[in-house]
């Protein structure tokens, strides 16, 4: 019995090599730095008034519990934005995937709604911080 030994081609050598240098890459790549510890019993910097822009400094802790709740409700807006768009682009891409790959460029990536949520995230963070300074109740 004779087995037939089939060597790799070029091609297929080559795709095999880029596919090595992407994991290698994707492995290599450190994690971003974390932020700086505020909370933990062991954090080595505690809140100050410095660490607030002066217009976050100067809210009571009703008016920092108010902008919270309206950025909450702007999170939802933008989230359900983003949600309304989702069996849309599911559906493209199922089919992209299975038929005609550049119809992925028919997808809403709702590049704005994300960056309002990112932005939000940091807003709300902002205040989180500033409501342990203030002691406000949660």
């Amino acid at each position: 019995m004779k087995v037939k030994v089939e060597r790799l081609s070029t091609l297929n050598k080559f795709l095999l090599i880029i596919v090595f240098l992407l994991a290698l890459y994707g492995c290599a790549t450190s994690a971003p730095d974390l932020p700086p510890d505020y909370g933990s019993v062991h954090s080595k910097h505690r809140l100050s008034v410095d660490d607030f822009d002066p217009e976050t400094a100067n809210l009571t802790c009703e008016e920092i519990k108010q902008e919270l709740v309206e950025l909450n409700s702007e999170h939802v807006i933008q989230s359900q934005e983003i949600g309304d768009k989702r069996d849309s682009n599911q559906t493209i891409g199922f089919f992209g995937s299975l038929f005609f790959l550049p119809a992925y460029l028919a997808t809403d990536s709702s590049a704005q709604a994300n960056e309002k949520i990112t932005n939000l995230h940091f807003a709300k963070d902002k205040l989180y911080k500033a409501q342990v300074f203030k002691q406000c109740p949660p």
